[in-house]
């Protein structure tokens, strides 16, 4: 039997499709797929141990209502790749959501969903790409903008976005509608040196929370004939108030209401960065990105909140421990040094290698163990930059053992 007809087989059999299948026997059971389809299968298998929640940022709780401090996650992704022809490719991916497993056996988790499904289009003429559809994107060196999926739009590269030189725009929806876009220019003066520069604009989501009071004056009285009052009329107008012994206006009442508020406020970052390869397993990479946005709420008002960067140093072959060093053959071995100063809104969105509103050293070991799998040990130590307006000045410590897959 052929390659892709054993592959076909056994998706039709997992995932219950019947267009094309013949159920007759179970040893006659047959389907074809093109030679075009390839599919592959990646995740990651984490237990965490991170107290302060920089690992998740607190937003991933138990059952209880609790946030996760010590545990298990874990998430599986399937890829699907369809070749058109030789300049036309259809992408889809299934994620099977994030599980959270926390002190008790109790856990968060989300349904599979699609976070992915696009069209890639060449003109090889011009050597221009177009990509429509859902997708992922990195931008910069992955600190400034880092979304795997749920990102719908469209894309255009001058050039391909691997090449050393290339151009790109892009524009879209995240999920939950906010808008992004921009461009990125990627410069390579030699094969071991290389730049960004990034232009990104991105709405976000920001809730706050005010308290209006409402006094109420004394305005007019009726009395009876005795001089008892009867009747009093207010205004919130102090103009039209009485005046009290002390010539101050007659307060009568106050009133106090609470309102939360959600906006959108428009983050416009440009973002510097740079690559260097200094040997074949000795690598330097560093970025500067600056939100200059006008229109801060009134929880974006510290100072330093508004910027971040980073520099790393790296051996082996990559830095991203939980997607590319599963590829590198058995027995390699990788390890990173990152120092961080990432302030609240220096960031569009992140994976979480990186810790808002923090600053420190992070330290990655990874290790290719069988082909397609790697195990890694992250060991973290943050001070809090307190640009959020909370916990200035405290430490906190993160550790993260992990193992990576990528199946073919």
């Amino acid at each position: 039997m052929k390659k892709s007809a054993k592959l076909s087989l056994t998706l039709a059999l997992m995932m219950g499709i019947t267009g094309g299948v013949q159920m007759m026997q179970p040893n006659q059971a047959s389907a074809e797929i093109s030679d075009n389809f390839r599919l592959e299968m990646n995740g990651v298998l984490s237990y965490f141990h991170d107290i302060d929640h920089n690992y998740y940022g607190g937003s991933n709780k138990r059952t209880d209502g609790s946030a996760l401090e010590n545990g298990w996650n874990h998430y599986t992704r399937l890829v699907f790749r369809y070749q058109v022809d030789k300049d036309t490719a259809a992408y889809a991916r299934v994620h099977s959501g994030y599980d959270a497993y926390g002190t008790g056996y109790s856990y968060t988790s989300n349904s599979t969903y699609f976070d992915q499904a696009y069209f890639t289009f060449k003109d090889r003429k011009h050597n221009i790409n177009y990509l429509l559809g859902k997708r992922g994107m990195t931008l910069g060196q992955s600190m400034v903008y880092n979304s795997t999926g749920n990102q719908t739009g469209a894309q255009i590269t001058f050039g391909n976005w691997y090449d050393p030189n290339n151009f790109m725009l892009f524009w879209g929806n995240r999920k939950g509608g906010q808008k992004v876009w921009g461009a990125q220019a990627i410069v390579s003066p030699s094969k071991a040196v290389s730049f960004n520069i990034t232009y990104l604009q991105s709405d976000a989501l920001y809730t706050s929370s005010y308290t209006t009071t409402t006094n109420y004056y004394v305005k007019s009285m009726t009395m009876d004939t005795s001089g008892n009052v009867t009747g009093i009329t207010t205004t919130t107008k102090k103009s039209e108030a009485l005046k009290d012994a002390s010539n101050n206006p007659w307060l009568y009442t106050s009133s106090s209401t609470t309102t939360k508020s959600s906006k959108n406020v428009r983050d416009e970052f440009i973002d510097f960065g740079t690559k260097i390869h200094m040997s074949k397993n000795s690598h330097f990479v560093a970025e500067f990105a600056r939100n200059m946005s006008g229109n801060p709420s009134n929880s974006r008002t510290y100072s330093g909140h508004n910027k971040g960067w980073f520099a790393e140093y790296y051996t082996g072959p990559t830095n991203d421990f939980g997607s590319g060093l599963p590829l590198a053959k058995k027995g390699t071995q990788a390890f990173s040094i990152r120092y961080q100063d990432l302030g609240k809104d220096g960031s569009a969105v992140h994976n979480n290698t990186f810790y808002d509103d923090k600053k420190g050293l992070r330290l990655d070991y990874g290790y290719v163990f069988r082909k397609g799998m790697s195990a890694d040990i992250v060991v973290g130590r943050m001070k809090d930059k307190g640009t959020d307006g909370h916990d200035k000045g405290k430490y906190s410590n993160i550790v993260v053992g992990s193992i990576s897959y990528k199946f073919k």
